[in-house]
């Protein structure tokens, strides 16, 4: 996915930001707009009360898209479409074969793993769960500019629209 090198300036750029170290790209999940859809409609319904795509966006220290998986309805939760993309089966493998102190930040929609860190819930003020939790989003936060970016670029992905084509097309 990333050369060594830029694996290296991608940790050194995220550690500067909110001194989290061995981040390399974080991840999160967007609904894209939809019309109803003729078939099935209920899969597209999400739990925003409205017909979407969503979409898994990994993103690296400089904005720049890694990834994108926009195959799945809108009723999908963000850590089944985790669960079967090929990132996290390429962050396994390369677990498996020795590589460590290398992670992806996701929200709380995703699952704690060894190559994904995602923040503690419930935490109190003033303790180490909260100072994690607060690193964590700061450094995470570029997913979500990253996101707003591309939607802003190509205004048919904002919410206040919908796209009007067959979810296949829209994928």
């Amino acid at each position: 996915m990333l050369m060594k090198g830029i694996k290296i300036q991608a940790k050194q750029e995220f550690y500067a930001k909110a001194g989290f170290p061995g981040v390399i790209m974080c991840v999160n999940g967007t609904h894209i707009r939809i019309i109803k859809p003729h078939e099935e409609d209920f899969l597209y319904y999400n739990r925003k009360g409205f017909f979407s795509i969503k979409a898994m966006v990994v993103c690296d220290n400089k904005m720049r898209i890694r990834s994108i998986d926009a195959r799945y309805s809108g009723s999908n939760h963000d850590s089944h479409i985790w669960g079967l993309s090929k990132l996290r089966f390429y962050m396994e493998r390369r677990y498996r074969e020795g590589e460590r102190n290398t992670w992806l930040l996701g929200d709380a929609g995703y699952p704690l793993e060894p190559w994904l860190m995602t923040p503690y819930r419930s935490v109190s003020e003033g303790t180490q769960h909260s100072n994690y939790n607060m690193r964590h989003s700061r450094t995470r936060n570029i997913v979500e500019r990253t996101i707003g970016v591309l939607k802003n670029r190509f205004r048919c992905l904002l919410g206040a629209r919908e796209l009007h084509y067959l979810p296949k097309k829209v994928s």
